[in-house]
């Protein structure tokens, strides 16, 4: 007998004494991993609550199939920001009064500026409650309206010619005992003081001493990107891939835009991001995706617009929601809602005319053109404002300047937004600036027969005069600020002196020029520059339209004024009181579809404008 066969039988007993062998240590280490009885129910009852269901739609049956049935959106609507900030520049109308804690924040930012603890003490300073909107999907960079308020109870009566200085901005920042929490935006710059009192209609209000509420335009920048999601009602990879697919199909990203519109996180969550073209108006955007239908194969394009169709003749109140609809399913409708542009139901023919001047349909012009000339001043405004939707058409721009000197100061308003939006070149535009090159406002004299004043703060602070060679009264002998400016002119013709001396300083300036509105706007907004060296006094936005408002008040200025209210104060104090998720197609929610200034690329104002120069 060989080793080898020797050793053989050894091999196969040893194979039947280790395999169980194997196997009980196996089983014993099991059991050992394995938790008590009562350890695995502690496991289960510690264990997270799972993710509360997505509510599901409700809506009318008209939308069943669109996203807004099979998602909700998070982080839709604005999204408030607060903080406490030190307003400087008053005019001896502000004071020290704060709370100790916000007192020690305060003297930690004076100290930055390497200036001493007194510094508070002055009444040309004033602690303020700084508040912002962020919009929905916005980036590093983006810029929003700050509403700013005096203390409550405090020595500050007003915070005109005041500039804030440079705070942050977080949920919830203006708590009362300073604690902290992640800022997301940053604010800082000139304040704009309505010269009339905060809530009141500028238009028919009277001028008051207190301002103690004020707004700092486009003073807000967001630091921390801003989430916009779809979250959706059922899980399923497929399905939030199709979405997404659908939503880029759609609303394509732009050439500056680096990701697309919509991107599949997983099985129920999908990131969006904000499209240049829409930054001016996310809401828009959400709107347009609630409305947009998942299906478009076939006939399927065609069949829901008729349907759609049906839905409004029978019931109107869905108007608004049947455009977004119209406009969501694209210009394939046109063929459907062409007939309707002159349809003897005025408001089947309202809502086909927008969804088709929305989706760029030149055959909506003639329509537009004929309710332009219609008895009901509010049909009018609403063609002005369709026109815009269609730049550089001819027999629109006839229309809009014809408009320009309508009966109905908001009509004629609508008009000139129009124009303005796609910078027509009828205008004559001139961008002031502040030294860090960011607009301080924007100067447009219209070309219109009736004199107008229009100050709005829409998107870009601007100024809009009606009447190229609006002048004032002669003779004339004004003031304002209690007599730091002052203006006189003799007899019916010659120059007018403009004589300003600012509360801070000992130094007068007077300037000789012809007395036109246009040329004395100049005067008080221009900051002379080695390129530009023109005479003027560099006042703020908000100092230039509170001159206007008391030279025109005191008959110095014969012409209508009208100046556009601020509804960041309404909007803050709305988020205050009810915060809110965003918008579904179901809920009562009115979609803003007011006109953005310079929406679009193409309309940004810049230096090349036309400019007016003191003759």
């Amino acid at each position: 007998m060989t080793v080898h066969q020797i050793a053989r039988p050894h091999r196969h007993i040893g194979k039947l004494f280790t395999r169980p062998w194997r196997w009980l240590r196996l089983f014993t280490l099991a059991v050992a991993l394995a938790p008590a009885p009562g350890c695995q129910r502690k496991k289960i009852i510690e264990s997270p609550p799972p993710p509360p269901p997505v509510a599901k739609f409700t809506g009318p049956s008209f939308l069943y199939g669109s996203i807004g049935s099979l998602t909700a959106v998070r982080g839709a609507g604005p999204l408030l920001v607060s903080g406490w900030g030190l307003v400087v520049g008053l005019h001896g109308t502000g004071s020290a009064d704060m709370p100790q804690p916000i007192r020690r924040r305060m003297i930690q930012i004076v100290r930055r500026h390497r200036l001493g603890d007194a510094f508070l003490d002055s009444d040309q300073t004033a602690v303020v409650r700084v508040s912002g909107l962020i919009p929905p999907g916005a980036v590093p960079g983006s810029r929003f309206d700050l509403l700013i308020e005096a203390l409550p109870n405090s020595q500050t009566t007003s915070l005109r010619h005041g500039r804030l200085w440079s705070t942050e901005l977080a949920i919830n920042g203006a708590n009362p005992r300073m604690l902290y929490s992640s800022p997301l935006a940053k604010g800082r710059g000139p304040i704009y003081a309505d010269p009339f009192q905060s809530g009141a209609d500028p238009n028919e209000g009277q001028p008051t001493v207190l301002q103690t509420q004020a707004v700092v335009l486009a003073g807000g920048v967001v630091t921390q990107a801003r989430r916009l999601d779809l979250l959706l009602n059922e899980p399923s990879w497929a399905m939030s891939a199709r979405i997404a697919d659908r939503i880029n199909q759609r609303f394509r990203k732009g050439p500056t835009d680096r990701r697309e519109t919509a991107v599949a996180m997983d099985d129920r969550l999908i990131e969006m991001n904000i499209p240049r073209r829409f930054a001016a108006d996310p809401d828009q955007l959400v709107s347009l995706i609630q409305h947009l239908y998942l299906q478009q194969q076939g006939d399927f394009v065609k069949v829901q617009a008729r349907r759609l169709l049906t839905v409004l003749r029978e019931q109107p109140r869905y108007a608004q929601r049947v455009s977004l609809a119209w406009q969501a399913l694209g210009k394939q409708v046109w063929q459907v809602i062409r007939p309707l542009y002159d349809d003897a139901d005025l408001p089947v023919r309202l809502t086909a005319l927008e969804a088709g001047a929305r989706l760029g349909d030149l055959r909506t012009v003639p329509h537009l053109i004929d309710l332009a000339s219609k008895s009901d001043p509010k049909l009018r405004q609403g063609a002005a404002r369709l026109l815009a939707e269609l730049p550089g058409t001819p027999d629109a721009d006839r229309t809009l300047y014809k408009l320009l000197d309508d009966d109905d100061i908001q009509v004629r308003i609508a008009a000139y937004e129009a124009l303005a939006r796609s910078a027509a070149p009828v205008l004559d535009r001139t961008v002031f600036r502040e030294e860090n090159n960011e607009i301080k406002f924007v100067l447009d004299l219209v070309p219109a027969k009736h004199p107008l004043i229009y100050i709005t703060q829409a998107s870009v602070p601007r100024i809009a005069i009606f009447h190229r060679r609006l002048a004032f009264q002669r003779p004339l002998l004004a003031k304002a600020w209690g007599g730091e400016l002052r203006l006189r002119a003799e007899g019916s013709d010659g120059k007018m002196l403009a004589y300003y001396k600012p509360f801070t300083t000992d130094t007068a300036k007077t300037v000789e020029l012809h007395p036109f509105v246009p040329n004395f706007v100049f005067l008080l907004a221009q900051r002379p520059t080695i390129e530009n060296p023109a005479q003027g006094f560099n006042l703020s936005f908000s100092e230039v339209a509170d001159i206007l408002n008391q030279l025109q008040k005191s008959g110095a200025i014969d012409s209508p004024l009208h100046v556009e209210p601020n509804r960041l104060a309404q909007a803050v104090e709305k988020a205050r009181n009810t915060p809110a998720p965003g918008p579904r197609p179901e809920a009562d929610n009115e979609f803003n579809q007011a006109e953005r200034f310079l929406k679009r690329p193409e309309a940004q104002p810049g230096d090349t404008s036309k400019s007016v120069r003191p003759q």
